[in-house]
């Protein structure tokens, strides 16, 4: 299963054009309004599939991506080796941000925040 998380283009006043022109590569997007500005969410698999960024240049956001598009998700009960890889990180860095992080980046295994949060306050009743 892959990341589900979305990606999104900000923008105003182009959201109609970049959701047009997204619908025109075969990918699914609409429009709400946030602050002022348009969004356009696209899903991060959508994101990678039509390459948002430049493939050729190693940016931050590109590689966080395609990191993203490839990492295993849990939609329902974690298996057994992922609550003990977080009580393990945590026992060496309490950030919540930081154990998502490395979650994902060294177990290709992404988890919301919020799911994170509530995973560890049940871990501690």
């Amino acid at each position: 299963m892959h990341a589900f998380e979305e990606a999104g283009i900000t923008s105003e006043p182009n959201g109609p054009l970049f959701a047009k022109l997204f619908a025109k590569v075969g990918v699914r997007a609409t429009i709400y309004k946030s602050k002022g500005y348009d969004c356009v969410p696209i899903s991060v698999s959508d994101a990678a599939k039509v390459r948002i960024f430049n493939p050729e240049l190693e940016t931050h956001r590109n590689l966080l991506l395609n990191k993203l598009a490839a990492a295993q998700t849990f939609q329902a009960r974690w298996p057994q080796w992922l609550n003990e890889r977080v009580r393990q990180l945590l026992t060496k860095n309490p950030d919540v941000r930081a154990v998502r992080n490395t979650l994902l980046f060294e177990d290709n295994t992404y988890v919301k925040l919020r799911t994170l949060k509530v995973k560890i306050s049940r871990m501690m009743d």
